[in-house]
């Protein structure tokens, strides 16, 4: 058997995974990714694969290639390369649920690192590490999963909390880049012997180190790159910098555009609307997205890089912190920054950088005052970030690191079945991984209460095929019915819908059974009941819209919930209300990874901001802030919760 593998590794010589020497005393790594290999921004994942060690033998399994000129590796085998009918075989049987993962991540793992195959399986990104789950347990390896921003901040939040549990039950050793990480993961039900903070690394020695100097009598130079995404937190950085233009010259320079989503390009909107409300066109240049190599040749030009990311009004976080950051310290640029997630373990306030609270104008503008203050310690400053990132986040010291990870999990398991044939259990018991910092914070393991992992029930062939046509057959028709049915989603029967030309359902939405979906008043082109992607709606579930009822993303409804954007007008008490046809109506909007729990009545004119739970029983007659728990009847809020210890606290 064959099997495609790109062997053809770049001019660098650094880049080259070495097969010299003794092929069976090395170790064989199979690295899944998802996507491509890769974007041009993911140089922290080359990084990870590059900078391993000859000890290792690397393979790496991904669906496409590109950037092949600047991210090289050998041992890269591609989905896409191989013959067309394998293709489509395998995304068939994906597509019918028969296995999750690639049939090529099998072959590629069994036939390489000769003599018995590949020791470990290293999934990048937490949903390639449950589609491995299964592979993974059918070849004996050991599963590594690296957990990265999206996969904390968001996931969970769009219907991943189980299928999180069945991974944390079965994987090995789950890898993340900072504590606060690391603490969100064991927060999500992971045991805390598990996680391993693994720092992410940068070719420090192609980073030249040039401190910076700076007089009265020239500008402030100010340096940002960053997508446009409410996350990264650019406006605030606006803001602090026309306050520093008072009495301080200041020319910026952004790096970074938007996507091609609704909500960065919103993000972008804003940004330009800020500029131009706080007259900073003439001091700035946007110089769109760019190469890594602009932006460090940027880099040398500039004073100051300022990264003020914050907790985006949808939950969206940076996970851990900005890669960005530590190519940024290590040319010795002086950071302003937030004390946002994992940013405070990159930079140490008033030590390598300093930092504000999130979204604290004032506090971003004296951190560039302080900066400014001691502008004659530049040089002093820039070297202890320098040697901090030469400690901690070197891409060869990390690589090593990765590479005992690697084969301590592989001993571990070796020291285990030799313990399993003694019968006095003399062998050693479970040996701790070394990694870059603590593993994750005492009091986390004491609260944390470990959830049980539900296995999903297993069908037969014939069932899973007569349900798929079903599925189709459905889809097909609530897209003519409706004004908007999205990909993957499914409205279980029996359901009672009405005014369909007015609901608009988005994708990967479940609807239980007995659902009641009435959207009245409706007219051409207007949208009543809107329901956003990933959103999951129990049985008995009624929705009754005249006006707008708008539900976000990844909304959990308990049963029987009842949301409405109106009631009977009763004010007459001469004319019975049955007999009358007039409402009183106001627009009802939940936000993104809202939880409604069993019974909850949401009322006319209610906005639920984005992560609120409402508790079992209660009825919201009044706005509900972001990130709280209410309760009672009417609801009130008795929870809050605090981002930065990462976890919930009393509204008192």
């Amino acid at each position: 058997m064959t099997m495609t593998k790109h062997q053809n590794p770049p001019a660098n010589e650094l880049t080259t995974l070495s097969l010299k020497g003794d092929r069976g005393a090395r170790l064989c790594v199979i690295h899944s990714v998802p996507g491509s290999w890769i974007e041009s921004t993911q140089t922290w994942l080359y990084n990870q694969v590059r900078f391993l060690p000859e000890t290792v033998e690397s393979h790496v399994v991904c669906p496409m290639t590109q950037n092949l000129d600047r991210f090289g590796v050998a041992n890269l085998h591609a989905e896409a390369d191989q013959h067309r009918l394998r293709r489509v075989v395998d995304s068939l049987s994906r597509q019918l649920r028969l296995r999750r993962h690639a049939s090529l991540l099998e072959r590629v793992a069994r036939e390489s690192g000769e003599p018995g195959g590949a020791k470990v399986l290293h999934s990048h990104f937490g949903p390639t590490g449950w589609e491995n789950l299964r592979v993974a347990r059918k070849l004996g390896v050991k599963h590594v999963v690296t957990f990265y921003g999206l996969d904390v901040n968001y996931l969970p939040q769009v219907g991943w909390q189980s299928r999180y549990q069945e991974l944390f039950e079965q994987v090995d050793a789950v890898l993340c880049e900072g504590p606060h990480m690391a603490r969100c993961i064991a927060g999500l039900g992971c045991s805390p012997e598990k996680v391993h903070v693994h720092h992410l690394g940068i070719d420090v020695d192609s980073i030249e180190f040039a401190p910076k100097a700076w007089r009265e009598d020239e500008p402030l130079r100010i340096l940002i790159a960053a997508s446009f995404r409410e996350k990264k937190g650019i406006l605030y950085a606006l803001e602090a910098i026309a306050r520093l233009r008072r009495d301080v010259d200041c020319e910026v320079t952004i790096i970074g555009d938007a996507s091609d989503s609704n909500s960065s390009r919103s993000e972008k909107q804003r940004i330009l609307e800020t500029i131009d409300r706080l007259e900073l066109r003439s001091c700035l240049r946007m110089l769109g997205f760019q190469s890594y190599q602009r932006l460090m040749e940027e880099a040398k030009h500039h004073h100051v890089f300022c990264s003020p990311s914050v907790t985006a009004s949808n939950g969206d976080t940076e996970g851990g912190a900005p890669v960005s950051l530590l190519d940024m310290k290590a040319s010795g640029l002086m950071i302003v920054g937030t004390n946002h997630c994992d940013i405070p373990e990159i930079v140490r306030d008033d030590e390598t950088g300093w930092l504000a609270d999130e979204r604290d104008i004032e506090g971003l503008e004296n951190c560039f005052r302080r900066m400014i203050d001691q502008h004659q310690q530049w040089n002093k400053i820039a070297r202890r970030g320098r040697d901090d990132i030469e400690a901690r986040f070197n891409a060869r010291v990390q690589g090593e690191r990765l590479a005992s990870i690697y084969s301590n999990l592989v001993e571990e398991k070796k020291a285990l079945s030799d313990q399993a044939g003694n019968e006095d259990g003399g062998a050693e018991g479970r040996r701790d991984v070394e990694t870059s910092s603590l593993l994750i914070h005492p009091m986390v393991e004491k609260s944390l209460v470990k959830p049980v992992s539900v296995r999903p029930i297993r069908r037969s062939l014939m069932h899973r095929l007569g349900e798929r046509g079903g599925r189709l057959t459905r889809s097909f028709v609530w897209r003519r019915r409706l004004q908007s049915f999205g990909r993957g989603s499914v409205i279980a029967r029996p359901a009672w819908v009405v005014g369909g030309e007015a609901i608009r359902i988005g994708a990967e939405v479940t609807i239980w059974r007995h659902a009641r979906l009435e959207a009245l008043n409706t007219a051409r082109n207007v949208t009543r009941i809107d329901i956003g992607d990933g959103t999951v709606i129990q049985p008995y579930v009624h929705i009754g819209a005249i006006e707008s009822v708008h539900i976000g993303r990844g909304v959990l409804m308990a049963s029987q919930v009842y949301v409405t954007d109106h009631d009977h007008d009763f004010r007459n008490l001469q004319e019975p209300v049955i007999e009358n046809s007039r409402v009183l109506a106001a627009p009802v909007s939940i936000g993104d990874y809202v939880w409604l729990g069993e019974r909850v009545m949401v009322l006319k004119g209610v906005t639920i901001g984005a992560h609120a739970v409402i508790g079992a029983g209660s009825i919201v007659t009044r706005d509900i802030p972001v990130g709280t728990i209410a309760v009672g009847t009417p609801a009130r809020v008795i929870r809050r919760y605090d981002e930065r210890a990462c976890e919930w606290r009393s509204a008192a």
